[in-house]
């Protein structure tokens, strides 16, 4: 979802960037120490830098993909008889409204990008009808057992994931103490809190989340690796102080993993299958027609104009030759 708010975010800057008006002419933009700065000078600056950033990330270029592959893929939903929802929408909707911080910060999202409610909406039935596509391509493409299974082990390494828990401490008679604790009968998560020395995860009882084992120091890693899930420890000792660890959970074969299997099968064949379905759309911009037929009009033209200038000097040049004989 990060990830889509940033897009959103992106969508909305540019939509920003072409709803803000200049101001009226003659206008004062400010006053400083009794010197005006006038309005024009703020708008052409601000023009400018709106230029330089519709170059900078090729707005118009981002723009056009965009809202071509969405009436494709709408298209193509229609044509696989499947139906998009209100709730389709709001689910999305929601979603945006819960990562820009809720209700409050949504509405001062949409004031600081100068857009409203309906246009916020709008930019997000992208992301619904994005959604939708990719989840009904990968219902009508779903990978086989086999090929999930060889995935899988092509690449386990980068696979295979472990819920761990830790507590860290500068000596091993404190590790030792805190397993103490733990093993006369207190909770794992309250002695991580008195006693671990990693801040960012004592506060989440001593949680290191969902993690690739090669993210971890080596020793760690393999003490980690050599537990069963839900077994402590000895106090183990890595460059950072001693741990007293507790494996959580390991994901560690295909079906644990399944999810992300699927996800890595499907996302290259999906994008290739969007690109088909856009090449062989027929796609027509009559914008950039009238301006190719503009052009060419004005190419034929300067090239008539030389032609007449060459032919006019040929006959001064024949007229002059005539005299001299």
């Amino acid at each position: 979802m990060k990830k889509q708010v940033k897009k959103i975010l992106a969508g909305g800057m540019a939509l920003s960037l072409l709803l803000t008006g200049c101001g009226a002419g003659g206008s004062t933009f400010a006053t400083v120490n009794g010197e005006k700065i006038a309005q024009e000078r703020y708008d052409v600056q601000l023009d400018v830098i709106k230029s330089m950033i519709a170059a900078q990330y090729q707005l118009p270029e981002s723009i056009k993909k965009q809202l071509v592959q969405e009436v494709v893929m709408r298209q193509d939903l229609e044509k696989n008889e499947v139906k998009l929802t209100d709730e389709d929408y709001k689910e999305d909707f929601d979603k945006a409204v819960k990562a820009y911080g809720g209700a409050e910060g949504y509405r001062r999202t949409l004031e600081v990008l100068k857009i409203s409610d309906d246009q916020m909406k709008e930019m997000l039935k992208f992301e619904t009808i994005s959604r939708k596509h990719k989840e009904m391509y990968a219902q009508k493409n779903a990978p086989s057992e086999e090929e999930i299974k060889k995935y899988f082990e092509d690449n386990k390494e980068s696979l295979v994931k472990v819920d761990a828990s830790h507590i860290l401490v500068p000596t091993e008679e404190e590790a030792k103490a805190a397993k103490k604790r733990i093993d006369g009968g207190e909770s794992f998560e309250d002695v991580a809190k008195a006693v671990s020395k990693d801040g960012s995860s004592a506060q989440n009882g001593g949680s290191l989340g969902l993690q690739n084992p090669g993210k971890f120091d080596s020793v760690f890693a393999k003490a980690l690796l050599a537990l069963k899930e839900g077994e402590l420890s000895e106090p183990v000792k890595t460059q950072f102080g001693y741990h007293i660890i507790r494996l959580n959970k390991n994901y560690n074969t295909a079906d644990s993993v399944k999810d992300d299997i699927l996800t890595a099968l499907t996302a290259n064949a999906y994008q290739e299958y969007l690109q088909k379905l856009v090449d062989e759309a027929k796609v027509e911009f009559p914008g950039e027609k009238k301006e190719e037929e503009s052009s060419q009009a004005s190419d034929q033209s300067e090239a008539e104009s030389g032609e007449s200038k060459e032919g006019s000097g040929q006959e001064s040049q024949s007229s002059a030759a005539e005299e001299s004989k």
